[in-house]
């Protein structure tokens, strides 16, 4: 039973994160949706949804408009959602597949009465779910793989063949019965 309990809970920890990262990734059509966080050093890090592309961007240059604002320091971080997104129309193969890079961008930045220039490299929603989403695929196979090995009799972790010592395996020391290292 508690075994049941614990693989149960192991598929949702799986799934919580994948459900995460897409729900990350969704936008709207024609909507977009940009974070934002600033150095204090005055470099701006974001990140910029589009529909269907996940923008990267990092200032090369920030400029003060105005007075700066009274009362508080600038926003360590930000965050702007539902204006209008739109690429421009794709001139390579590379930006039809959903690829970009800007190495002039400008924008204003209303939390800090800043204009930033910056450089902008645009990838796929999909590469990005896929990027992340693979480490954990990766890590549920894992006990999948341990319980085939112990049915044919091979060593848990490491797959050596446990016919002649079926106690432990002699080349990584993990027990037969349960798979751990001792």
């Amino acid at each position: 039973m508690k075994r049941r309990l614990f693989n149960l809970l192991t598929a949702g920890s799986l799934l919580l994160p994948c459900a995460a990262v897409a729900w990350f990734t969704w936008c709207p059509p024609h909507q977009g949706a940009q974070c934002f966080w600033r150095t204090r050093g005055g470099t701006y890090y974001g990140v910029t949804l589009y529909p269907g592309v996940v923008a990267f961007d990092h200032s090369t240059r920030t400029i003060t408009v105005g007075a700066p604002r009274q009362g508080r320091s600038p926003a360590a971080w930000g965050h702007s959602s539902g204006f209008p997104a739109a690429l421009p129309p794709p001139r390579t193969a590379w930006n039809r597949m959903g690829f970009w890079h800007w190495p002039n961008a400008m924008r204003i930045v209303n939390e800090n009465n800043e204009v930033m220039a910056h450089q902008t490299w645009a990838v796929p929603r999909w590469l990005v779910l896929f990027s992340l989403t693979l480490p954990l695929l990766a890590w549920g196979m894992n006990p999948i793989r341990r319980r085939r090995r112990r049915r044919r009799g091979l060593g848990p972790a490491c797959g050596y063949d446990l016919r002649a010592t079926p106690g432990r395996c002699p080349e990584c020391g993990s027990g037969d019965a349960k798979g751990e290292r001792k």
